[in-house]
């Protein structure tokens, strides 16, 4: 991992190089859950404000050029 970015309690961002499964970032967005209404929602335990819901994930690769 070269980066790590965190906006406590929106988002976290991990950016990558050189890895094998060419994985070059990868972020999730999310909020902080507030009622039961949204339980069927994906959960997160964040560990500086608890229980979110997330909204998007997502993961970008480098083109594999062999």
């Amino acid at each position: 991992m070269i980066e790590r970015e965190e906006l406590i309690g929106e988002k976290t961002i991990e950016r990558y190089i050189n890895r094998d499964d060419k994985l070059m970032y990868q972020a999730v967005r999310f909020t902080e859950k507030n009622s039961e209404k949204q339980k069927d929602m994906y959960e997160f335990v964040d560990n500086n404000i608890g229980k979110v819901i997330i909204h998007k994930m997502v993961q970008k690769f480098e083109q594999n050029i062999h």
